[in-house]
C-alpha cells in the first residue's frame, strides 16, 4: 500500500490515469492491458461509495515476452551492408550503382527490403516492367521473412517518399496498391 501511496507523491499528488482496462458498474469482466512495455505498473481501484462495503475478488494473470536477438549470418551482414550503400548511391540519385550494390547484397543474402529498393532504383531508370517484376519478387521473399507488415510500410514510405519527388513515376503507384494489398 506504501508503494502505491508513494506513487501518489511522486507524481505532484495525482495518479496517471490510461483508460485502456477501466470497467464501471459491472459484476463481471475480463479486461486486457496490452501497451504496457516496460516500467512499473500498478493496479488501482477505487470504490465510488466509500459509505458502502463492497467485495472484490480479483485474478491477475501476467503474460510476458522475452525477446532474443537473432544471431545474423556474415552474409547476412555483408548483404546489409551493400544494402546500406545501395540506399545511399539511391538517395544521391544514382540509381544504376543502387541496382549494382542490391545486386551484390542479394547474391550474399536474399532480403525482401533489397530487392525493393532495387525496384524503385529500376523504376527510376524508367525501367517500369523490370521494375515490377523485382518488386514482385521482393513482396514474395516479404512475406517469408520477420515482421513482414514493418516491411511492407517502410516499402510503401519509401515509394510514397520518390512520388512526392517524381509525381509522374510510371509504375509507382501501381506497386504502392500491390504493397497496400498485403497489410
Amino acid at each position: 500500500m506504501h508503494l502505491f501511496l508513494q506513487k501518489v507523491e511522486l507524481n505532484n499528488g495525482t495518479f496517471l490515469h490510461y483508460p485502456e482496462g477501466m470497467v464501471q458498474n459491472t459484476k463481471q469482466a475480463i479486461v486486457k492491458v496490452d501497451d504496457i512495455k516496460s516500467g512499473t505498473w500498478y493496479l488501482g481501484l477505487k470504490n465510488p461509495s466509500a459509505m458502502n462495503g463492497i467485495h472484490i475478488n480479483i485474478e491477475v494473470v501476467a503474460i510476458t515476452e522475452t525477446r532474443k536477438p537473432i544471431a545474423k549470418t556474415e552474409k547476412q551482414q555483408k548483404a546489409e551492408l551493400y544494402a546500406g550503400l545501395a540506399k545511399t548511391q539511391f538517395e544521391n540519385e544514382a540509381y544504376d550503382k543502387c541496382v549494382e550494390y542490391c545486386d551484390k547484397a542479394i547474391s550474399e543474402y536474399e532480403l525482401g527490403w533489397v530487392l525493393a529498393t532495387k525496384g524503385l532504383a529500376q523504376l527510376m531508370l524508367g525501367k517500369e516492367i523490370e521494375g515490377t517484376e523485382t518488386y514482385i519478387i521482393a513482396i514474395t521473399l516479404v512475406k517469408k521473412q520477420p515482421n513482414p507488415n514493418r516491411i511492407f510500410r517502410e516499402m510503401i514510405h519509401d515509394i510514397d517518399k520518390t512520388i512526392k519527388t517524381n509525381p509522374d513515376l510510371k509504375g509507382a503507384v501501381e506497386i504502392k496498391k500491390l504493397i497496400t494489398a498485403q497489410l
